[in-house]
C-alpha cells in the first residue's frame, strides 16, 4: 500500500522536486503511509526558530548537510506537516529522522 505525500497548494514547496532521480526531478512522493511517522530511537528533536518558519529545507541542510536541502520532505512526513508556513511555528518541537533511515528508505526505492 502506498500514499501520496502532498503539500498545501499555497506552500512554497508545492513545486519543489523531492528527489532528483534517474529520470530527473520527481514531484510525487510514494511512501508507505506510516513508515516515517513511527518514532525510532535515533530520531532527534529540533525546536523551530522564528527564522526557520516555512523553511524546512534550511532545517534539512542543518541536519543532513549542505546540498541535502531536498530531504526536507522526510522531516515534513515524520512530523505530519502539509503547510510549512502553518505547521512550523516558533518554539514547536519537531522530530528529525536519522540520515541512516533516509538512506535505507531511499535505497529501497531505487533513489539512493
Amino acid at each position: 500500500m502506498v500514499d501520496t505525500f502532498t503539500v498545501a497548494p499555497n506552500d512554497r514547496y508545492k513545486d519543489t522536486a523531492a528527489f532528483t532521480g534517474p529520470r530527473g526531478p520527481e514531484f510525487a512522493l510514494l511512501v508507505d503511509p506510516d513508515e516515517l511517522q513511527v518514532l525510532h530511537p535515533d530520531y532527534v528533536t529540533h525546536r523551530v526558530t522564528a527564522d526557520e518558519v516555512g523553511m524546512l529545507d534550511r532545517v534539512a541542510a542543518a541536519y543532513y548537510g549542505p546540498g541535502n536541502e531536498d530531504l526536507w520532505w522526510f522531516i515534513a512526513r515524520a512530523n505530519n506537516m502539509v503547510d510549512m508556513e502553518v505547521d512550523m511555528v516558533p518554539g514547536k518541537v519537531i522530530v528529525i529522522p536519522p540520515r541512516a533511515l533516509i538512506l535505507e528508505f531511499s535505497s529501497r526505492r531505487g533513489r539512493g
